[in-house]
């Protein structure tokens, strides 16, 4: 045996090889694939199971951000829809765009009233909502502000034009906001008090008093600290513009409903109201007979209204004092009635009468003798609808006299007093008889149109356009072109859509850029486009932008009526 195989055994007769004293053989091509394909194999699973739990973790995350968008646009239509809605849940005594206060008991409930600048948790059960909650399970937090408060004494007037204190980055004409809260933070503990805002929101969310919000983490970081572990609120903010756009529909649907009931009254013919040139004034005026376009004749409970009127009838009963020139019979009213030319008439109920005014009659040259009346009672009424050359007026037969009334009679002789008589009726039932016929009868506050209407002064933005046909002695019909009104409505997408109209209700949305509105009565001041010349008998629709904000209601003709 030579020396390079020492060391070496080799095989016996029984053809086994002996154990290898040398260096380790490499292994073969097959063992290394094997080697290779189980490690990838390995790589690969552990590869496969940590994509599976990013994809876990990243799926519930996405679910959780969709739970919480879902539970803040729901509270954020649910808001929307109560502000609109907030006169038909109180029988029409308050108008629309009232929001409820936050809940700070946490039952669902607003706390009413709220304080000044209120942050609390919503309300849901008083939205209609079923607890939503944010997708850390938290339940959502609600900011108010202090002019859209539905406390008993509310602020007024709630319109359009009222300011939105609250902020969100720096954007103001916010009228309230939902937040969620998310996951605690790690300097917040919710085991402690449900309701401290401090150990739900952040980034000064949690401090109501300067109504500023925010929604992204305040700059600049704290060292070592990422944006996520010191912020996570959520917020939908609702503009006041978004609140008026709803608040603007329900007033167009009320103005609507009593339109269309004053053309189908009972005593109407199917005419519409004459109405009160723009540059008029808003309330407490006639109507221009002839006028087709502009604002409603409206008075307001307890505004007083100077009219014409005649006081018919033999009151009987009373206290009589008479001296002079003037006995007990000149206190005697004429079988025809005495004039009054300009009266001046409170409205409170159309079968009510409190007016005031005067009667002047020539006895002779130099001689006069003048009937004074304060009459205030209750009676029967009856309504003469308009004609084409005068409004419409209502006539009272009264029944009860329900304040100290009174006429009195004054002859003047060359303009001195001769003589002075006064008949006093105190409250009760009525004798004899009495009635006021002839007083201007515009839409009344309380009865044909909400109170609210006024008292928030919604009409002062509002105008009416009807349909020449639908006039005072138009027929009530428009078979032919120009009988009815033209709207258009142009969709988003620029599909345009024309209808006839019996009347157009165009409501003024916030003054443009290019709009000037103090003291004005030019009507492109207030309205854009087709709205802004009536002449045309035309009106539009279309979504709001930089130069149109318009809101549009119609009263269209009755199915099955005649065709425009």
């Amino acid at each position: 045996m030579d020396a390079g195989a020492e060391g070496t055994t080799w095989p016996g007769r029984d053809g086994r090889r002996p154990l290898r004293s040398g260096p380790p053989a490499c292994p073969s091509g097959s063992e290394r694939g094997a080697a290779l394909i189980a490690l990838i194999l390995a790589l690969a699973l552990g590869s496969g199971m940590a994509t599976v739990g990013w994809m876990e973790t990243a799926a519930r995350s996405a679910h959780a951000a969709l739970r919480t968008e879902a539970a803040l646009a729901s509270a954020r239509d649910a808001l929307i829809g109560y502000a609109a809605s907030y006169p038909d849940q109180h029988s029409g005594r308050h108008g629309p765009g009232y929001l409820p206060c936050p809940d700070r008991s946490g039952n669902g409930s607003p706390n009413t009233p709220c304080r000044r600048k209120s942050l609390g948790r919503l309300p849901w059960r008083r939205l209609g909502l079923h607890d939503p909650r944010d997708g850390a399970g938290e339940r959502l937090w609600y900011a108010l502000a202090d002019n859209f408060r539905a406390n008993g004494h509310k602020y007024s007037p709630l319109n359009s034009a009222a300011p939105a204190d609250l902020m969100l980055d720096g954007r103001r004409g916010i009228a309230a906001m939902i937040i969620a809260p998310g996951s605690p933070l790690p300097f917040q503990d919710r085991g402690v008090d449900r309701f401290d805002p401090a150990r739900y929101l952040e980034g000064g969310n949690e401090r109501a008093d300067d109504a500023a919000y925010v929604s992204r983490a305040p700059q600049p970081a704290p060292s070592g600290v990422s944006a996520d572990a010191r912020f996570n609120d959520r917020i939908v903010a609702i503009s006041r513009d978004e609140v008026m756009a709803a608040a603007s529909r329900r007033v167009l649907a009320a103005v609507r409903t009593a339109l269309d009931e004053y053309r189908t009254a009972p005593w109407n013919n199917g005419a519409l109201p004459w109405l009160v040139p723009w540059s008029g004034a808003a309330e407490g005026v006639l109507p221009t007979p002839g006028a087709l376009a502009g604002r409603l004749p409206l008075s307001r409970v307890g505004g007083v209204l100077t009219t014409s009127f005649r006081v018919k009838g033999a009151p009987a009963g009373g206290s009589v004092s008479a001296s002079g020139t003037v006995d007990a019979a000149a206190l005697r009213l004429p079988v025809q009635g005495l004039a009054v030319q300009a009266g001046r008439c409170r409205w409170t109920v159309a079968a009510r009468i409190d007016c005031e005014g005067e009667h002047r009659a020539t006895l002779a040259p130099g001689r006069e003798r003048v009937f004074r009346f304060d009459l205030h009672f209750l009676g029967e009424a009856a309504v003469a609808p308009s004609v084409p050359a005068d409004v419409r007026r209502r006539a009272v037969r009264a029944s009860e006299w329900v304040a100290d009334s009174h006429v009195e009679v004054f002859d003047l002789t060359n303009g001195a007093e001769t003589g002075r008589g006064r008949i006093r009726f105190a409250s009760g039932a009525l004798q004899g008889s009495l009635e006021v016929e002839g007083v201007a009868y515009p839409l009344g506050a309380g009865e044909e149109v909400p109170r609210w209407l006024l008292r928030n002064e919604w009409h002062r933005s509002l105008m009416v356009a009807s349909a020449p046909a639908f006039a005072p002695g138009g027929g009530a019909a428009c078979p032919g072109p120009g009988g009815c009104l033209e709207v258009v409505r142009t969709a988003f997408g620029g599909r345009r859509d024309e209808s006839a109209a019996i009347a157009a209700l165009v409501f003024a949305g916030p003054a443009l850029a290019h709009q000037n509105r103090d003291g004005s009565g030019d009507l492109f001041a207030w309205f854009e486009g087709e709205n802004a010349n009536t002449a045309n008998l035309r009106y539009e629709a279309r979504g709001p932008s930089e130069t149109f904000n318009d809101r549009v209601g119609v009263l269209a003709p009755m199915p099955g009526g005649p065709a425009p």
